[in-house]
């Protein structure tokens, strides 16, 4: 089964920051308990412009769990799915 996974970008204001990541322990359990996996990384000279990632084993789990997530206000982002190399 090919992985399956979302990259968003988000950017928040300098004063929304400290809130912004202190929700993320909390983003990270969700996608956890869901069977998922999140990572967060903060452009090095862009303080406020994160890339977040959710990756999961399937596309049918991260759909899920991305639909049941806390304080979710976007759309469907668009999602990848591993090419196979060999």
């Amino acid at each position: 089964m090919a992985r399956a996974l979302i990259v968003e970008r988000r950017e928040v204001s300098l004063p929304e920051r400290a809130d912004y990541v202190d929700r993320l322990p909390g983003t990270k359990a969700h996608y956890k308990d869901a069977g998922c996996h999140f990572w967060v990384f903060e452009d090095h000279g862009e303080r406020g412009a994160f890339l977040e990632f959710i990756e999961s084993s399937s596309a049918e789990r991260l759909t899920a769990a991305l639909a049941s997530a806390p304080a979710r206000t976007a759309g469907m982002p668009p999602l990848y799915i591993e090419v196979e190399i060999s």
